[in-house]
């Protein structure tokens, strides 16, 4: 019999088919769907690692072991348990060079890890941790579709562009301009007033004076 487990996107986690070869394994995949069906997600991780441990590294099954990493690394990313999804979805990468589905939807999975990154470094106005959780996800949504020309990878990396554009550019600022002695004070420069060498800083203590505050 098949068990389909998750559908990955921005939103939510992907589908992954497990091939069952046992009634205990079968009873297992059963315990987490109901535990996603439910949005346990940390429950169907743990299942989901107890069943990777219960197979330990038979090469025979190393389709099914790389199914389970991924499954586990998508219920961790269902519960923004990020650091455990990154986890096991490097794990499933660097593991499944001969099955490229698992490697995609581990790469996808990444990206939309990083996208959720980024909007909650924006959601504080941490415009540099955001642009660099952003390059993170592009570059996953990339090699993603390298391998596998998936739709929804291609509409993840588009609303990822959609999210820069909105949400990104209006918080950077950019301060430019000219310093001169204004010999004439109106305000504005003339040929014969020198230009004068500046530092733009943060005045954070109101003194006047740049120093390490």
């Amino acid at each position: 019999g098949e068990k389909k487990m998750l559908k990955t996107s921005i939103s939510c986690a992907a589908l992954v088919t497990l091939l069952l070869t046992s009634s205990a394994q079968s009873d297992s995949l059963r315990r987490a769907k109901e535990a996603i069906d439910n949005k346990d997600f940390i429950n169907a991780a743990l299942i989901y690692s107890d069943e990777i441990d219960s197979l330990g590294e038979d090469e025979n099954e190393n389709e099914t072991l790389n199914k389970l990493r991924l499954n586990a690394g998508l219920a961790y990313l269902e519960a923004k348990s990020f650091n455990k999804a990154e986890e096991f979805l490097n794990i499933a990468i660097n593991e499944s060079s001969e099955f490229e589905e698992i490697q995609s939807k581990a790469l996808n999975a990444l990206g939309n890890l990083y996208y959720y990154k980024a909007n909650s470094f924006l959601d504080q106005q941490n415009v540099s941790n955001a642009k660099k959780s952003w390059e993170k996800a592009r570059e996953y949504y990339k090699n993603s579709l390298e391998i596998d020309t998936n739709a929804s990878v291609q509409n993840n990396l588009e609303s990822l562009n959609d999210q820069i554009r909105d949400r990104i550019e209006p918080l950077i600022s950019k301060v430019e301009g000219l310093v001169w002695r204004d010999l004439n004070c109106n305000g504005k420069w003339e040929e014969n007033e020198p230009r004068l060498k500046a530092t733009i800083f943060w005045d954070k203590n109101d003194d006047g004076e740049h120093n390490e505050s």
